[in-house]
């Protein structure tokens, strides 16, 4: 048996509401700062160097996008953040159904 599965029960309206939370957070945290970040970075190295043109947050999203997509082409590894798929036979499947009816 496979001790290490976890179970995450959603209750209600509260529980639906934590999650959309955690997904706008982690949005706001690993898109909008960084393109936000990246925008204030070209406008202020633009201005003084090479005077070139001003940004906004869509155009520091695709300048992020761009170094994601560079990262990714040049990166030899084959999964993002560490997260692979797992082949999950039905006897395991039911074997982790069992458990989680046992805990109940």
């Amino acid at each position: 048996m496979n001790k290490k599965v976890k179970v995450v029960e959603i209750n209600g309206f509260r529980g639906i509401l934590v999650i959309a939370f955690a997904i706008i957070c982690a949005c706001a945290g690993f898109i909008i700062f960084p393109a936000w970040a990246l925008m204030h970075l070209w406008n202020l190295l633009g201005g003084y160097i090479y005077n070139l043109p001003h940004m906004n947050l869509i155009h520091g999203f695709m300048l992020y996008t761009v170094f994601i997509l560079l990262y990714f082409a040049t990166n030899s590894h084959k999964t993002c953040l560490g997260i692979s798929s797992v082949n999950l036979t039905k006897s395991h499947i039911s074997s982790i159904m069992n458990d989680i009816e046992d805990k109940k």
